[in-house]
């Protein structure tokens, strides 16, 4: 893997973390407007207006960006084998955020201690 590539996972964790924030905006926005009295009663195009107005339509597009920009970096991830322990390493972390706890519980586990293991062998070495 080149030098380059640690800093490859480094922009995508970041541009993950983005995509987090994001995503928390996007749902305390969106609990804002269901908590607003009557807003299940509102018409597609009433809705259409607050959705505007809050600021969750732009939110909708960012989102979808991030989303766009975190799967084409994905398309350009090294194919060929490292043998450093910390590009081993943040490549995990990438597989780590790719398969949530909630989705497989024992896997997001297991790539969660190989994380915690190759970091404390990269730090003690």
């Amino acid at each position: 893997m080149p030098n380059n590539a640690a800093s490859w996972h480094k922009l995508w964790l970041a541009l993950d973390d983005h995509r987090l924030r994001l995503l928390d905006t996007w749902c305390e926005t969106t609990r804002r407007l269901e908590q607003q009295v009557g807003w299940f009663d509102l018409s597609d195009d009433e809705r259409t207006a607050f959705e505007q107005t809050s600021g969750l339509k732009a939110l909708d597009a960012n989102l979808r960006s991030v989303n766009r920009s975190l799967h084409s970096a994905l398309r350009t991830l090294p194919k060929t084998r490292s043998d450093n322990i910390a590009e081993v390493v943040v490549t995990l972390e990438v597989a780590q955020r790719l398969i949530p706890a909630e989705e497989n519980h024992l896997v997001h586990c297991l790539i969660t201690q190989a994380v915690h293991d190759l970091a404390w062998i990269r730090d003690a070495s």
